[in-house]
């Protein structure tokens, strides 16, 4: 399996943390957007994965009314949960490392057939 993140902030790069392949350092900041096929995944091995790397925060965000965000913290992740109230059709996410990074998450609305 491939750690290849849904989305992924690095910062104070420089040419040589790339090549062919990709990003080759280590980000600050990783969001998983889970599925019920890859959540197992994102709360076991790819988090203790980025957690032993050193990402400073780790988001998965499991539907627009449940984000997990881990911390790290003395070499362990700490986790602070976020849930929306029942009738919110939105829900705010605060980073704790980038000050002022707030990730509004709405929930889609659509219709296929009339």
């Amino acid at each position: 399996m491939s750690l290849s993140p849904d989305l992924m902030i690095i910062c104070n790069f420089t040419k040589q943390d790339f090549d062919f392949r990709g990003y080759h350092g280590v980000p600050r900041l990783i969001v998983e957007v889970s599925s019920p096929y890859t959540s197992t995944n994102d709360h076991t091995w790819k988090k203790d994965i980025y957690e032993a790397l050193g990402v400073q925060e780790y988001w998965i965000v499991s539907a627009a009314d449940s984000v997990s965000v881990f911390n790290l913290e003395n070499g362990k992740y700490n986790l602070q949960q976020f849930q929306a109230e029942i009738n919110d059709d939105s829900l705010k996410v605060y980073s704790t490392i980038f000050e002022g990074l707030i990730i509004e998450l709405v929930k889609a609305k659509f219709k296929i057939w009339d």
